[in-house]
């Protein structure tokens, strides 16, 4: 017996050591043996992997930590955490739905003296509970090159008491960087400022860029930024995009690429596609795209910048900044004689130049007038000028037709056109033709396409026997509301015939 116990004893070591360098799956506080808590930097009862109370965890990355709800956690929450050297935190998840007391929940941490360091694809996801401070990933380096990058924060529910950022790095001696990082809210509620990443480095560069912060339900109550660069260095290309029903206080200010320091900001963008929104100032975009969403009325406003006195300026700087125009979906029914006010400010400075193009297929105008952004919807230039779906027909010529499906809820614009003929054997046949490319007011032109299947009744319905080939094109000129020139040149024959709708 002992000497089989004494052969199985480094096989039982050996298992427990690679159990314990695998990366780690918690489930706090439901795993089995119970969890003990870690004092992590500094931070007592702290949930992070193994070994991460001696600075540096077992593994540090491929870990999955979840605080489950009805779990709180006293301390801090780490996907991995590396206080000891250069090696990477990477591709960590951390999911919370309980409660974090501590300061923070982090994706992952890395701090280092020197040398190269960095977290990359790190992601908490915040289903329910609180916390407080969220990193996606953070570096910390006084005098090496720290980087943090596409780290991701979603919050799909819960409080959030302070802040969140994608991703941060922060040095006083080294350049830092913070790059591709996102922060997705969807709901909850935010008391803190929002950021998609942020480099801050006392004497040497910081730079933020390609950050992204999408907003699409929920409350925040802090700043939003794309991106911030703090000391000498540049935020670039960071977006903010704020979709759906959010709100913000009148204390918020909308940054693109934040630059508190000084440094330069350039190439940020603004894209907003939700109406009656009001926040307290908007700064540090280059670029502005206003998406029409079908919940915004003619005269109403998108965005609303009314200020609070003392803390926000109600302000927004139009100096240099590009404004586009589009749709959010099948985005609002536009008139000729409409306006719709994208910006109403407090102040809104800047010269802004007066642009025009098309919208929907109607000409439009943008212009400042005074402290409003105003978009003025002009006469229509191409597609349908009113509603054609039904069944059409030529008179005198029995058993085909079309039938014209248009005003789809993503596109308004979109025509689907079934037709149901017979083919030169005289052999029922389909043909589809498609799409929103109008030429002008009321005249479409498409490809036509022909469709085979499987045999009618047979079970199961075998999808792969189905062929599509092209066989032509159509084009249809509508002349009022019940009569249309068809013309078409499908397989050899060419035809124009007058249509009547049937009603």
């Amino acid at each position: 017996m002992f000497h089989l116990l004494r052969g199985a004893i480094p096989a039982l070591f050996f298992s427990f050591a690679a159990l314990v360098s695998a990366q780690q799956t918690i489930a706090y506080p439901d795993d089995f043996p119970p969890l003990t808590l870690q004092t992590v930097d500094s931070a007592a009862d702290s949930l992070a992997p193994a070994g991460s109370s001696n600075g540096k965890s077992a593994r540090l990355s491929g870990n999955s930590i979840t605080v489950q709800n009805g779990g709180s956690v006293p301390g801090r929450v780490y996907g991995a955490i590396n206080l000891n050297d250069s090696e990477i935190v990477a591709d960590n998840r951390v999911f919370i739905s309980g409660v974090v007391e501590g300061r923070a929940v982090y994706g992952g941490y890395h701090y280092f003296a020197s040398g190269n360091i960095a977290t990359t694809g790190n992601v908490v996801t915040v289903s329910n509970g609180t916390v407080n401070d969220i990193y996606g990933g953070e570096v910390v380096t006084p005098s090496g090159i720290g980087t943090s990058a596409d780290n991701s924060v979603t919050i799909n529910s819960g409080t959030v008491n302070w802040g969140i950022r994608g991703g941060a790095a922060w040095s006083n001696f080294g350049a830092v960087a913070a790059t591709n990082n996102n922060v997705t809210i969807n709901s909850g509620t935010v008391h803190g400022d929002v950021c998609g990443g942020v480099a801050w480095s006392t004497f040497v560069t910081a730079n933020a860029s390609g950050n992204n912060v999408t907003i699409q339900g929920g409350a925040v109550r802090g700043n939003v930024s794309g991106g911030e660069a703090i000391g000498v260095g540049t935020a670039a290309n960071n977006t903010v995009t704020i979709r759906g029903a959010p709100t913000f206080d009148i204390n918020t200010v909308l940054y693109g690429g934040r630059i508190p320091s000084g440094g330069v900001s350039t190439g940020n963008t603004l894209n907003l596609h939700s109406a009656n929104l009001t926040v307290g100032e908007v700064d540090s975009f280059q670029r502005m795209n206003f998406f029409l969403p079908g919940t915004l009325t003619a005269g109403g406003t998108m965005l609303a910048v009314v200020g609070s006195p003392g803390i926000t300026s109600g302000a927004v700087n139009l100096t240099g900044v590009t404004v586009n125009v589009g749709l959010d979906g099948a985005g609002v029914m536009l008139r000729t004689g409409d306006r719709f006010i994208l910006i109403d400010a407090r102040e809104l400075r800047g010269d802004f130049r007066s642009t025009s193009g098309t919208l929907g297929g109607y000409a439009y105008t943008l212009a400042k007038e005074g402290n409003r952004l105003v978009l003025t919807v002009g006469d229509l230039q191409s597609g349908p000028s009113r509603e054609y779906t039904g069944q059409w027909h030529k008179p005198g010529e029995d058993n085909w037709g079309l039938s014209i499906l248009q005003n789809f809820p993503g596109n308004r614009r979109y025509l689907f056109v079934p037709w149901y003929t017979y083919d030169r054997s005289g052999e029922a046949v389909w043909y589809i033709f498609q799409g929103d490319h109008w030429s002008g007011i009321d005249v479409i032109s498409a490809d036509v396409y022909r469709y085979t299947g499987p045999t009618w009744g047979v079970t199961p319905y075998d999808n792969n026997k189905i062929t599509t080939t092209k066989v032509g094109i159509a084009k249809l000129t509508f002349t009022s509301a019940t009569t249309a020139w068809f013309e078409y040149d499908v397989e050899g024959s060419k035809r124009t015939v007058e249509l009547r709708k049937l009603e």
